[in-house]
């Protein structure tokens, strides 16, 4: 296993470290994002071919780590120092055997060389984050064997983010990879991703390029799919408003109740200050008789005293 060198993993960097080996997990967001995020690793996971792996842009390091485990020989290259230094750390609570075959790599594509090429290249969730994405594509593909397959997601159309830097829609990524020598061999758009495998063609070869029905079809798909995720949350946030609201409500019942209960409280003791202030000033008038009764009673003593 190799580990980033001391000076990479104190440097900073402009943009916070993904956390999609957290979300695999499920310690972070919800356990339906966590699902999806699931899903989509295992796809990928699934569509790799032969032994010796990339991972561009391996983030925490999840993929890589999951497939080490299966027996590939996986390379997970980042250039963000806290996600290489958390893939780092999770590898070493894998199996010996397992951390044998992880490599991790904190250098971005364009700084990487290896005299050995690959058979896959995963690139999930990567290429949205360049302003040039076909050239980044053509990076990757040079560390491809001939005959060597990309795998590759990215968020369909609109997906705010602020390191997003490009839209991309199926056609996009199908006319990059064509671009880039790469035959597509699979397309399509789930639970808001897109998702290609593409075969590196030999030197010379050309892509036959994909139909456009089908390009439409995979387009059409994604958007009625994002559409009715869109509406299904605008219905469930519609509910808990409600929901909210009526807990809202029924607390503001229960504060006016208690409240005329506190006025009624406010009220009764304000009658018995009054009452107790009109024994209180009996007392007085009663103490003041009683001391002069006591007066006068000294004074016809002293009288007959004298008598």
């Amino acid at each position: 296993m190799t580990t980033p060198s001391p000076a990479r993993e104190t440097a900073e960097h402009p943009i916070p470290a993904d956390r999609i080996s957290e979300l695999y997990n499920g310690t972070v967001a919800t356990a339906q994002a966590s699902q999806v995020a699931r899903e989509r690793i295992h796809w990928m996971c699934s569509r790799v071919s032969g032994d010796r792996i990339i991972d561009i842009g391996c983030s925490q390091g999840i993929t890589a780590i999951l497939l080490a485990r299966e027996g590939f020989e996986v390379t997970g290259l980042d250039s963000h120092p806290e996600a290489i230094a958390f893939a780092a750390e999770a590898t070493e609570r894998e199996a010996k055997a397992v951390a044998a075959r992880l490599t991790w790599d904190q250098r971005d594509l364009y700084e990487f060389a290896d005299e050995a090429l690959f058979d896959t290249v995963i690139l999930g969730e990567v290429i949205e984050h360049q302003a040039a994405p076909e050239r980044f594509l053509k990076a990757a593909q040079r560390l491809l064997k001939p005959n060597g397959v990309i795998v590759l997601t990215t968020p369909f159309g609109l997906h705010p983010h602020e390191d997003h830097k490009v839209t991309l829609l199926p056609t996009d990524v199908v006319r990059m990879a064509e671009a880039s020598s790469l035959e597509v061999t699979e397309i399509e758009v789930v639970d808001g991703y897109i998702r290609m495998t593409a075969r590196n063609l030999a030197s010379g070869s050309v892509a036959t390029p994909r139909a456009v029905d089908e390009l439409l079809r995979v387009t059409a798909t994604g958007a009625l799919a994002a559409q009715e995720r869109h509406y299904t949350l605008m219905a469930q946030r519609g509910a808990v408003v409600e929901a909210r609201a009526k807990e809202i409500a029924k607390h503001t019942a229960t504060i006016s109740k208690h409240s005329a209960t506190i006025a009624e409280l406010k009220a009764a003791a304000d009658a018995g200050a009054k009452t107790l202030r009109g024994i209180e000033t009996e007392l007085a008038k009663a103490g003041a008789d009683l001391a002069r009764t006591q007066s006068e009673l000294a004074s016809a003593r002293a009288a007959e005293a004298k008598a």
